[in-house]
């Protein structure tokens, strides 16, 4: 019986999962590709999280005693910087 390899990544161990059943991505995820953890294991998402990341850090809030933040409140963040992400979208109220 074949085993699938140990990888770092959600996307790496379903890709693997994939190879040593045979069955399909759709087959093997929960929920859809745009909302699956798994499915959005990808360079792309790896960049814009390291992004998301650095504006966190310079806006102060991840520090470890820094207070907790509503999703809301990141969003309001990101505004109030005016930035745009690496993919070239503008975030915008």
């Amino acid at each position: 019986m074949a085993t699938a390899q140990h990888n770092s990544g959600l996307g790496d161990r379903l890709r693997n999962l994939k190879k040593v059943t045979g069955r399909s991505l759709d087959a093997l995820s929960v929920l859809a590709p745009a909302n699956d953890p798994f499915r959005l294991d990808t360079p792309a998402n790896h960049k814009l999280g390291e992004w998301f990341a650095q504006q966190m850090k310079a806006a102060g809030y991840l520090r470890y005693a820094s207070p907790a933040i509503h999703l809301r409140g990141l969003h309001y963040v990101l505004v109030t910087r005016q930035v745009r992400r690496p993919d070239g979208f503008a975030i915008q109220k």
